[in-house]
């Protein structure tokens, strides 16, 4: 995993299966593939993978700076 992770340009941080799967369904997800399309690329359910893989980071300003933030995953998989 780590040779792979290392050729894609994710890093030395890699450990496992799960982040390239995270990462893969989160960058799917932003570019507006569909949640079912993107669960069965990862051969995963629905509600797993809006709960568990994707992650979705948004920009807020604070304090004058800008920050860029990662909610929660909603119970249920409510994106």
């Amino acid at each position: 995993m780590f040779s792979v992770a290392h050729d894609i340009g994710m890093g030395s941080g890699i450990t496992g299966a799960h982040v390239l799967r995270r990462t893969f369904a989160t960058q799917e997800y932003m570019r507006g593939a569909e949640l079912k399309k993107i669960a069965s690329y990862i051969g995963d359910l629905e509600s797993t993978t809006s709960e568990y893989y994707i992650t979705v980071k948004s920009n807020i300003i604070m304090g004058g700076k800008v920050m860029n933030v990662t909610p929660f995953p909603m119970k249920g998989g409510g994106k």
